[in-house]
């Protein structure tokens, strides 16, 4: 990688399957794509919509390789991380760190892959996961590997972390200088487009987490990023 610009590429694309449940009959849509749909599906149940998700995996190719957000526990489980590496030429040996943008468990299930490896993660978010989840799975699928707390700072030739909160309080975004332009990683700091482009945030968030998205949205649109990929959509193209 010597005098090259760092590489990014897709590992595995986002995956969202909503659900909900109307008297006996459970309604479920496998797309994150079509909000419209997505909104029609909420007025016919009588809960609110649960899924089962994975994030945008993604691959950085620098002087080290470094995967953000393996994803969830399916992916390890059934073996699609592992098989998607060996298109590559990869195996989890071959991956020098990982990062998570939050603690979520369709962004970390898969950690485990890549055990005895650095992991990146703000210090306030692994605090979070030991307040959102049990000791054992903490153990599982973060302490099994060998956590670097960070805030922002470089981790790779033009490889970069800042924090961006508001999704979650230690939430993080990657940022790579690659022959494309700048990419920035962000994770569910704008899980869709329509949260990225248009600010329409889920009403689950309180006042005070829509204010801090808001503000981590405009830090990351004030870098002008050639490619944002985000948590749970395509990724955008300038």
């Amino acid at each position: 990688m010597s005098g090259r610009l760092a590489e990014v590429e897709i590992l595995i694309e986002s995956a969202v399957r909503r659900f909900g449940i109307y008297k006996t009959t459970l309604f479920h849509i496998d797309s994150h794509r079509d909000e419209n749909l997505v909104n029609g599906l909420e007025n016919l149940v009588n809960t609110g919509l649960g899924f089962e998700a994975n994030c945008n995996s993604v691959l950085i190719r620098s002087d080290r390789n470094i995967i953000v957000d393996p994803g969830h526990v399916n992916l390890g489980l059934y073996g699609i991380m592992n098989a998607r590496l060996k298109e590559l030429n990869l195996g989890p040996n071959n991956i020098d760190a990982v990062v998570n943008t939050h603690c979520h468990d369709d962004h970390t299930g898969s950690n485990y892959l890549f055990r005895g490896n650095k992991l990146y993660i703000h210090e306030r978010e692994l605090d979070f996961a030991r307040t959102a989840y049990w000791k054992e799975y903490v153990s599982a699928f973060f302490e099994i590997l060998d956590i670097q707390e960070t805030t922002n700072t470089e981790i790779a030739k033009d490889v970069r972390i800042i924090e961006t909160p508001g999704h979650t309080p230690g939430s993080i975004s990657v940022l790579v200088d690659t022959p494309k332009g700048l990419v920035a990683i962000i994770g569910d700091t704008a899980m869709t487009r329509f949260e990225y482009e248009k600010r329409e945030l889920s009403r689950l968030y309180t006042a005070e987490a829509k204010a801090q998205i808001n503000k981590s949205i405009d830090l990351i649109q004030d870098l002008r990023p050639a490619i944002v990929i985000l948590g749970h959509d395509r990724c955008i193209i300038r």
